[in-house]
C-alpha cells in the first residue's frame, strides 16, 4: 500500500525518526566506544528497510531516504554528549533503590 500523504516532508520524517532512535540508544550506552555500534546498527537497519521497501509493490527505495536516515543517526548522537544520559542513569538508580 502506498504511503499516505501526511503533509510532512518525507526526508524530514526520516531524519527526525532516526535522530530520535539514535538519541535514545546513545542515551543508554555507558562507553563512547559503543557509539560505533549505534551508528553501524541504525544505518544498516535503515538500509535494510529501504531495500525491503524496494522489493514491495507500490513502494520504492530511495537513496535520499537512506541519506536522511544516516544524517538523523549522526544528529541523534549529539545526545550522548549532553547531560541527558547522566540524568537518566541518576533517575534509573533512584527508581531501582525504591523497588528494593
Amino acid at each position: 500500500m502506498p504511503a499516505l500523504d501526511t503533509g510532512v516532508n518525507d526526508k524530514l520524517s526520516h531524519l527526525l525518526t532516526y535522530a530520535i532512535l539514535s538519541g535514545g540508544f546513545s542515551s543508554l550506552i555507558n562507553r563512547r566506544s559503543h557509539l560505533l555500534w549505534v551508528v553501524t546498527g541504525l544505518i544498516i537497519y535503515g538500509g535494510l528497510i529501504e531495500l525491503l521497501q524496494g522489493l514491495t509493490a507500490g513502494r520504492y527505495a530511495e537513496w535520499g531516504d537512506l541519506l536522511a536516515n544516516a544524517l538523523g543517526v549522526f544528529l541523534g548522537l549529539i545526545t550522548y554528549f549532553t547531560p541527558i544520559p547522566r540524568l537518566l542513569r541518576i533517575v534509573d538508580g533512584a527508581l531501582a533503590r525504591q523497588r528494593q
